[in-house]
């Protein structure tokens, strides 16, 4: 399936209106403020009532096995590069751009360490602020950026029903097992449900009368979730993806003497993961660590380790993508 849109015509779509300009940006300034100081808030007040009702084992942190925590740091950084592989795929479907992969990596690295430490879209709006310097116009890589967090989550939904079989003895009343899989069921039966009446829209007015712009970020989530292209590559990538945060989750724990075995880790690594990348907090600070102590209550531990195991994987986290700051500062003195 190929766009029905060029790169210009995506990127043209403000010229006519169609998309907010820089006027409406300033409008909405207020409403981004308050936002993000909302999102703050959230992850400062959580993690300050966790760890006020259970406390943070400041021994174990400062005696963390080293190894295990490079080996974190290892996956963290194997997973910008899977991330960049991944974001060049669709930038090279939506843009028809192949930016050099070298080039790529710095621009992702250096999102990844704003995404970290901004609260609202800071991280993506680093990645669409290069879009001349990737050889390519503002429209594409803002496509590229939604459709690479709608395709995240529809794969991380994906494992969550995978781990439910893993989860299931840690829930002998179902209660959470179901309400994961009302979720994640739901989630994507909205999603290719949605493609599909995208594509009886494509012969309808309704479509012709939609911004371009628009027409395009819809047909390429249809061509990210069901074409060839997008279910054997794109999806098994980004699961993979996921699945060395689950990893690093397990190093974090063992790091910290945190006995956790693989089948927990399995059992609640996907909704942690999902706590964290959901866009209602800064970093997903307070709410991972929530969902942990939540979740690892199930299975036994208790909640003070599992506030330290959470901490310590958001400090790895902080820790490897602190690298991000020197890529940015090299493309900025490059631009």
């Amino acid at each position: 399936m190929r766009l029905a849109e060029s790169p210009s015509t995506v990127d043209s779509a403000g010229e006519d209106g169609s998309r907010p300009g820089n006027s409406s940006g300033t409008r909405r300034l207020p409403t981004r403020l308050a936002l993000g100081a909302g999102k703050l808030l959230l992850s400062g007040g959580l993690i300050g009532y966790l760890l006020y009702r259970h406390g943070l084992s400041h021994e174990r942190l400062a005696s963390i096995d080293l190894t295990l925590g490079a080996a974190a740091l290892a996956v963290f950084v194997l997973q910008v590069a899977l991330a960049t592989l991944r974001w060049r795929i669709l930038l090279a479907h939506i843009g028809g751009t192949r930016p050099p992969f070298r080039r790529l990596f710095r621009v992702y690295y250096a999102s990844a360490f704003f995404s970290q430490v901004l609260p609202s879209i800071g991280g993506d709006l680093a990645r669409i602020s290069y879009a001349r310097m990737l050889g390519t116009t503002a429209g594409p890589i803002v496509v590229s950026v939604l459709i690479d967090r709608g395709v995240g989550i529809a794969a991380l939904l994906f494992l969550a029903l995978a781990s439910l079989g893993f989860l299931a003895p840690f829930d002998p009343g179902h209660t959470v097992l179901r309400s994961i899989a009302v979720v994640a069921g739901g989630g994507l039966v909205a999603a290719y449900g949605g493609c599909l009446i995208a594509r009886v829209m494509r012969y309808s007015r309704i479509w012709r009368a939609l911004p371009s712009w628009i027409r395009t970020f819809i047909a390429s989530c249809d061509w990210s979730l069901t074409s060839r292209v997008g279910l054997a590559c794109l999806m098994p990538l980004y699961a993979l993806g996921h699945l060395m945060s689950i990893t690093a989750i397990f190093f974090a724990a063992h790091a910290v003497q945190v006995p956790l075995t693989l089948a927990t880790v399995l059992a609640i690594g996907p909704v942690i993961v999902l706590a964290q990348v959901l866009p209602v907090s800064v970093g997903g600070w307070g709410v991972r660590e929530a969902a942990a102590v939540t979740l690892l209550a199930m299975t036994g531990i208790d909640a003070a380790s599992a506030l330290l195991v959470s901490i310590t994987f958001g400090i790895l986290v902080l820790l490897a993508t602190s690298p991000g700051v020197l890529f940015w500062l090299m493309l900025r003195n490059r631009g």
